[in-house]
């Protein structure tokens, strides 16, 4: 019998932890903190994860990367130590907050697990992927794919519970006996999940979207393309994400300042600053140690 080891390396910096921190805590801004954990990708021989929000701040929502996990499997006890980890270092993940991911198994019982108090909510386009596979794998055509997804869609769409019952009453009287059974096993309970009205009711449902990963998606396209070398050490790949981290904090102490490409929100002024105040973060590599991100190592 041969035994394998599992590995997984936690990675942030104290100063992005802040910042979320002071969102989390402010009356004014926690309503709309909203978290992505996007499904890994592999780089070399690991894995990547990332924890990422927006920044209610400001008006263009920018996606700011939050906790990377490096790591060589993908299971669910790797992703319950990643979240219990958080919670049990750092007190604003241990408020209730929104959490948006794909619908990967492992890691939507790592967060029932580890982070019970979170509001989850399954993407919307994750959904819609799920149910296009499910009719392609049961020989749909392409007129059952547009019509079902579109039931779906409808669904999710809904503006409260009577509006919901009376289009599932609708709707069901056109599905199959298959989907009938394939939505109360494996849809029904995300579908209420993520509907509209309960979004609406935490101020983050997005016209037209409802509530999706794509923002996180488009953050990992970019740390993609910052580490498109397969062949990158892990320790090549810290520094690269050290360095990204530093980048997102410094946008967003312009953002405060009134300059760069994050546009504070008008209603929010009182949380500007003065730009001849500010400790900017340093930039040469030689600061590294000084801001270090913290590496917790875990086999299990």
């Amino acid at each position: 019998m041969t035994l394998l080891s599992q590995y997984s390396v936690i990675l942030y910096s104290e100063q992005s932890i802040e910042e979320l921190t002071h969102c989390v805590e402010s009356e004014v801004l926690n309503a709309s903190v909203v978290l992505f954990y996007d499904t890994t990708f592999e780089l070399g021989d690991f894995f990547l994860s990332v924890l990422s929000y927006k920044h209610p701040l400001f008006a263009n929502a920018p996606t700011i990367p939050l906790v990377y996990m490096l790591h060589d499997r993908k299971f669910e006890e790797i992703h319950t130590h990643f979240f219990t980890t958080l919670s049990n270092k750092f007190k604003c993940f241990n408020s209730e907050l929104n959490i948006v991911t794909d619908r990967e198994k492992s890691i939507v019982n790592s967060i029932r697990k580890a982070r019970p108090l979170s509001r989850h909510y399954p993407c919307w386009n994750h959904i819609q992927r799920d149910v296009k596979f499910w009719l392609k794998k049961h020989k749909g055509t392409e007129d059952d794919i547009k019509t079902y997804t579109s039931h779906v869609w409808d669904l999710m769409d809904s503006n409260n519970e009577l509006e919901f019952n009376e289009k599932f009453e609708k709707m069901n009287n056109h599905w199959t006996k298959e989907f009938k059974e394939y939505y109360k096993s494996y849809l029904k309970n995300d579908v209420l999940r993520t509907v509209k009205w309960k979004l609406v009711e935490q101020n983050i449902y997005i016209d037209r979207s409802g509530i999706t990963t794509n923002a996180a998606e488009s953050l990992n396209a970019l740390i993609k393309r910052c580490t498109d070398d397969i062949g990158m050490s892990s320790q090549a790949l810290v520094l690269s994400l050290f360095y990204l981290d530093m980048y997102y904090r410094k946008e967003i102490l312009r953002g405060k300042c009134l300059q760069g490409t994050f546009i504070l929100k008008p209603e929010l002024l009182e949380f500007r600053l003065d730009a001849e105040t500010i400790d900017w973060p340093a930039e040469h590599k030689n600061k590294f140690k000084r801001h270090s991100v913290r590496i917790y190592k875990e086999r299990f």
